[in-house]
Parts: structure tokens; C-alpha cells; sequence
């Protein structure tokens, strides 16, 4: 369930919401479960657009969901555990 641009989808009919649980499921599924060269380019490229879909520069955190336009900013510790997690999984796979 991801799109063109690496974005993984919460529902497969609806590119909204945008979920780093979502996100998260699908680097650590793509990662420890799928295990292809496929997958880890597919992994990086889901880190990235979420880096870039969800990810708060200035505050340093990640958005925790996305609706449409508008960002909920509910920007937890879980969201931004997440993201730090996603750069975990990649750097300990790809040693």
C-alpha cells in the first residue's frame, strides 16, 4: 500500500491520512520480514517522503498525522520515536 512517491498509505483507497505509524509499520515490515534489495530501496524511499511529508525542521520532530492539508500537530514523543526508529532500522540493516 504505497504510492509512486514512497508515500505509505493508512488506507488503500485514500492517500489521507498521512501516519508515521504507517510509515513505521511499513520500514520495519519492509525491512525484517520482506528482506529483498526491492524492499530496501522501497524502505529508503518511504523514509524519505515521510522526512519530507512529515518531518518538522525547525521543532525537530516529526508530525505525528497528516490530514489532507491541514497537519495535526500533535507531535508526541511516539511520532518522534518513530522517526528516530526508521533511521535505526535503516543504519543497522544496511551494515
Amino acid at each position: 500500500m504505497f504510492e509512486q512517491d514512497g508515500t505509505a498509505k493508512y488506507y488503500n483507497n485514500n492517500r489521507y491520512p498521512l501516519d508515521m505509524h504507517s510509515v513505521s509499520q511499513a520500514v520495519f515490515t519492509l525491512l525484517k520480514v520482506g528482506k529483498t534489495p526491492d524492499d530496501f530501496i522501497l524502505a529508503e524511499k518511504v523514509i524519505n517522503r515521510a522526512i519530507k511529508t512529515l518531518y518538522m525542521p525547525k521543532n525537530q520532530r516529526f508530525i505525528y498525522q497528516k490530514i489532507s492539508i491541514l497537519p495535526i500537530r500533535l507531535t508526541m514523543c511516539v511520532g518522534h520515536k518513530h522517526g528516530y526508529i526508521i533511521r535505526l532500522l535503516i543504519l543497522i540493516d544496511k551494515n
